[in-house]
């Protein structure tokens, strides 16, 4: 698979760092493979969520777009 990778710079609170860390110890996984991976589960599960409010856009001209979401 061939993809590009394009930098970027994250500042976190370090204890969630260590979270990702230990984490990624414990997964065998390197940290920006890690971070990579916990963004895209978190980005699918937000998905459908995403996607409604987008539908509620189209459909209704008065809704604001604004979500509520427990992560």
């Amino acid at each position: 698979m061939n993809r590009t990778v394009t930098p970027f710079s994250f500042r976190c609170d370090p204890v969630i760092k260590e979270r990702v860390q230990a984490l990624a110890k414990k997964n065998r996984r390197s940290i920006n493979a890690e971070l990579n991976f916990l963004i895209e589960t978190a980005l699918n599960e937000l998905a459908p969520a995403v996607d409604a409010a987008e539908a509620s856009k189209d459909t209704n001209p008065n809704a604001n777009g604004d979500l509520q979401c427990k992560v």
